[in-house]
C-alpha cells in the first residue's frame, strides 16, 4: 500500500511482537517513512526498547522516522535517541509561530467588568471577531480581532 495508516500499538506490537502474524507485514516497512503523532504520550518506561525499534529501522532498513509533537520531549536525555540523528524539521518555532499570526488577542484589565451592550459594540466595530466569556454574568475573558 501507499500509506498505511496505523495505532502506534499495533505499529509496535508488530514490530515487537512474539507472534509470527505481525511480523509477515514487516517487509513492508523498507525505505518506508514512519510519521508517530503525539509521541509525548509514549509510556516513558517503553521509551528506550521503542527508540532501539526506530533506530534499527533507520540504520537498516532505510526508513525515516518522523516525530510529530507540540510538546517537545526530553529523548535527547535517552540513551540510543542520538542514533536516531533527529533534527528539527521547522526549526524557530517562534518565527514560524509569528508569521502564522492571524489575530489579535485583547485581554481586559483584571477585575474590569463590561455590558452585554459594550462588548456587543465592540464586536459590531470589527469584520471578525470570537467573544469568550466564562459566565452568563459577562465576566468576559478575551476577544480576538
Amino acid at each position: 500500500m501507499p500509506i498505511v495508516v496505523t495505532t502506534t500499538v499495533q505499529l509496535f506490537g508488530s514490530l515487537l511482537g512474539a507472534g509470527t502474524s505481525a511480523t509477515r507485514k514487516l517487509h513492508n516497512l523498507v525505505g518506508s517513512v514512519i510519521v508517530l503523532d503525539e509521541v509525548q504520550t509514549l509510556p516513558a518506561r517503553l521509551l528506550t526498547p521503542l527508540l532501539d525499534v526506530l533506530c534499527e529501522l533507520v540504520s537498516h532498513y532505510r526508513v525515516s522516522v518522523v516525530l510529530c509533537t507540540a510538546t517537545q520531549p526530553a529523548f535527547e536525555a535517552i540513551r540510543g535517541f542520538q542514533q536516531l540523528q533527529a533534527r528539527e524539521i521547522a526549526p524557530n518555532p517562534p518565527e514560524l509561530f509569528a508569521t502564522l499570526a492571524r489575530v489579535n488577542y485583547h485581554w481586559p484589565k483584571p477585575g474590569k467588568m463590561q455590558s452585554w451592550p459594550e462588548v456587543a459594540e465592540l464586536m459590531r466595530a470589527q469584520t471578525q471577531v470570537l467573544a469568550v466569556v466564562n459566565t452568563k454574568r459577562m465576566r468576559w475573558l478575551c476577544w480576538m480581532l
